[in-house]
């Protein structure tokens, strides 16, 4: 088959080659997808790099290859298709159906074809059926970056009437979250570039902050129930500036001089820092599709670009201009 392989970390053009690997062959309770769609997310831009923090990277490395993959490494953490063949025992999926998936640390989305278990009780994989009516390159976005916002969302704990201010509302997670807090009956004022803007408007920011803005409260004059930082560069100090008494801050990807700022602001000011990681259960399934069946999830696609062009795709995933989500087409 045909699949984007990483033989090393470094950048785009030096780690990344278009090539053949075997096809995978489902095992007992795995099914085989042939893959039609793939997002190229910050996590597979990182995994490539290794640019992780060390107490996270030192973990990863282990996992993957301390100084160079110990294999090579076909990226993609998520992907969308029709199932082609079913492993022994599987009675969930059939040939045909049309299917989106969460890789994990498993990968394997940047190819033409992929395994993965029909039905994961330790939720580290998922497999479930697309959206009726979403393409492919539509319900590839959801497995990783919509779960990833509904945690989110959750863990600042929105409820109706909240003011709630999301840090890098233009990408693949923070546009899912804008769509998911205003679900929740939430005023969403969203912060990134100016050029993202009037889309961000468009799927329902009740404001918009530039990324250079020096005061998210404008001079006090709104003050936030909660602030969820999807990027890594949120501004800790401002945002907890614009939070009010008692409110939450909920981080995406922590610096752990974050963790101890974050207890140090917890005892004299009230205000509380979350964190965590997404999981792939199936109430966080549910989650997801009711969302979808009341149409208040809109998937953005910032660019897309063909299989055969992963340099550019993760050249254009890691740039500061990076729209929504970044879509693979492959098949």
């Amino acid at each position: 088959m045909k699949a984007a392989i990483a033989t090393r970390y470094g950048s785009p053009k030096e780690s990344l080659r278009v090539g053949d690997a075997p096809k995978p062959r489902p095992d007992a309770g795995e099914v085989l997808i042939r893959v039609e769609a793939a997002t190229v997310s910050a996590g597979d831009t990182e995994i490539r790099q290794m640019a992780f923090p060390w107490y996270f990277g030192l973990g990863l490395r282990a996992y993957f290859g301390f100084f160079r993959p110990r294999r090579p490494l076909i990226l993609g953490q998520d992907l969308a298709g029709s199932v082609e063949a079913a492993g022994s025992g599987v009675t969930k999926f059939k040939p045909g159906d049309r299917v989106m998936a969460f890789t994990g640390l498993k990968l394997g989305g940047h190819a033409e074809y992929a395994c993965l278990p029909a039905d994961d009780d330790k939720h580290e994989y998922l497999v479930a059926p697309a959206p009726k009516g979403w393409s492919a390159a539509e319900a590839t976005t959801l497995p990783f970056a919509a779960f990833e916002a509904i945690f989110f969302v959750d863990k600042a704990g929105v409820k109706p009437g909240d003011e709630v201010l999301i840090v890098g509302g233009g990408g693949s997670i923070g546009t899912f979250a804008i769509q998911i807090a205003r679900a929740r009956g939430a005023r969403v004022t969203a912060v990134d570039r100016a050029d993202k803007h009037a889309m961000m408007r468009e799927i329902g920011a009740d404001h918009v902050l530039d990324v250079g803005v020096r005061d998210y409260s404008e001079g006090g004059a709104r003050q936030f129930d909660s602030v969820i930082g999807i990027t890594a560069r949120t501004p800790f100090g401002r945002s907890v500036r614009a939070l009010r008494r008692g409110g939450v801050i909920v981080l995406a990807n922590p610096w752990i001089n974050l963790l101890i700022r974050g207890l140090i602001v917890r005892i004299t000011s009230g205000k509380r820092l979350r964190l965590g990681a997404a999981g792939h259960a199936p109430a966080d399934l549910a989650k997801v599709e009711a969302l979808v069946a009341d149409g208040a999830l809109k998937p953005v696609i910032g660019e897309t670009f063909a299989l055969d062009d992963i340099v550019a795709a993760h050249r254009y995933a890691e740039s500061v201009g990076k729209t929504g989500n970044v879509v693979l087409k492959i098949g």
